[in-house]
């Protein structure tokens, strides 16, 4: 039995845009391939090795953005709660690194694998801290040094990052600087913001002004 994270609505409980809805739909429909020995989606020949009368359960819930909401999930999936006898062998997602952070360090506890199919930050390939943790999904260090070195081939000697305060922003911000440091670019300044918080978003962007970047990466 599986379960899995995803990310369908925000924390104020409106919907998001259909490619979260799309990474569900493709959630079910590995799980529906899977079962029914299916290999149009899923390759032939990890068809032909699912052991005979092998087949997922799955449990999908909506963490709504929320680090709480996946939290409160995963300890009833891992059976930390006590008397559960619902408890899954792998967890799924989930779909921010916000989020994904936590719902590891649950996992951690029980030694319940976690596989995000979308969370990007560097933090989470620290292997003492999140060692059940994979993602099928490169890390921001990869996508850091390559924004870097298209920023250097365009010539641009200077910049200033606009990146959002939580685990993904952050990691992405010191996979950037550290690269930006290697090519010898200049960062002119770097501020961040808070999600759904116009007044530090424009905080942050009359300090950017301020320094007189006219190149931005966020």
């Amino acid at each position: 039995k599986i379960g899995i994270h995803v990310r369908l609505t925000s924390t104020d409980g409106k919907k998001l845009g259909i490619d979260y809805f799309q990474v569900a739909a493709a959630a079910l429909m590995a799980v529906r391939h899977v079962n029914d020995r299916v290999s149009s989606l899923v390759a032939p020949e990890h068809v032909s090795s699912i052991p005979e009368g092998f087949r997922l359960i799955f449990d999908m819930v909506d963490t709504m953005s929320s680090p709480p909401t996946a939290v409160e999930k995963t300890v009833f999936w891992t059976g930390l709660e006590g008397n559960n006898s619902e408890t899954v062998d792998m967890i799924i997602g989930a779909s921010r690194s916000a989020v994904t952070s936590p719902v590891s360090l649950v996992a951690r506890v029980t030694g319940t694998p976690v596989l995000s199919y979308l969370s990007t930050s560097s933090s989470l390939s620290d292997n003492t801290i999140y060692p059940n943790f994979g993602r099928t999904i490169p890390s921001d260090s990869v996508f850091a040094f390559a924004m870097a070195n298209i920023i250097k081939e365009i010539g641009w000697g200077e910049f200033s990052v606009l990146f959002l305060d939580d685990i993904y922003g952050v990691g992405f911000w010191q996979d950037l600087s550290l690269s930006a440091g290697n090519l010898d670019l200049s960062i002119a300044t770097s501020q961040k913001y808070l999600p759904g918080d116009l007044n530090s978003i424009k905080k942050a962007l009359t300090s950017i002004k301020r320094a007189g970047s006219r190149v931005i990466v966020c």
